[in-house]
């Protein structure tokens, strides 16, 4: 699954940086995997999450959720992973 990072932040930022972080959680709210915590520039970028959790383990069939957290504000994408 490929996730763009949010243009919200880049927009209520101007471009350029931001901090933040990307995480996958369930639908319990329960967090499966960190797949990004940095900075990230305003140009853009995907991020690729391959249905496994901090294990390295392939989780079940479902639907997850890609929150992006940054300074300013919250993105979240609905996700379904097919095995």
């Amino acid at each position: 699954m490929a996730l763009s990072h949010a243009s919200k932040a880049e927009s209520r930022r101007g471009g350029g940086e931001v901090e933040g972080e990307i995480d996958v959680f369930d639908v319990s709210g329960r967090l499966v995997k960190r797949l990004f915590r940095g900075r990230l520039t305003g140009n853009g970028g995907l991020f690729y999450w391959d249905g496994t959790n901090e294990s390295g383990s392939t989780l079940a069939s479902g639907v997850y959720f890609a929150v992006f957290k940054y300074k300013g504000g919250v993105t979240t994408a609905k996700m379904l992973f097919l095995r």
